[in-house]
């Protein structure tokens, strides 16, 4: 992969990152606005399912292995697994992936070197 292709991903990549904090700020300040006892109600009873299956969970998942240390190993919860997604996006180890973002890259450079050319020439023909 090229420098080019590379910076314009990350460009990319921090442009959707600060689009989905700010889709998330606007999300906590709406839901912060409005009191509605139905919604915090349920908003209660998920975080008490979650702690349940968080306390729940180190005690069921311990693993036995060779060496004589034992660690305990956990995984995610949903809500976990939510907030990862929603916080860092697709994966992009995908290959399908980073093809689509080259693609993708491509047509903004071309948008941009058209509309260029479309100043430079409405500056020459006035």
């Amino acid at each position: 992969m090229s420098l080019e292709v590379g910076e314009a991903l990350m460009e990319k990549e921090m442009l959707v990152r600060t689009l989905q904090d700010e889709e998330e700020q606007a999300r906590l300040r709406a839901s912060s606005a409005l009191v509605v006892p139905s919604i915090k109600a349920n908003q209660q009873l998920a975080r008490t399912l979650q702690d349940k299956e968080e306390q729940a969970r180190p005690s069921a998942l311990v693993l036995p292995s060779t060496k004589a240390n034992q660690n305990l190993v956990s995984a995610g919860t949903l809500g976990e697994t939510l907030d990862a997604t929603g916080k860092w996006g697709k994966n992009l180890d995908n290959d399908d992936h980073v093809e689509e973002m080259k693609q993708e890259v491509e047509k903004v450079r071309s948008a941009k070197l058209v509309r260029k050319l479309e100043r430079k020439l409405a500056f020459v023909s006035s």
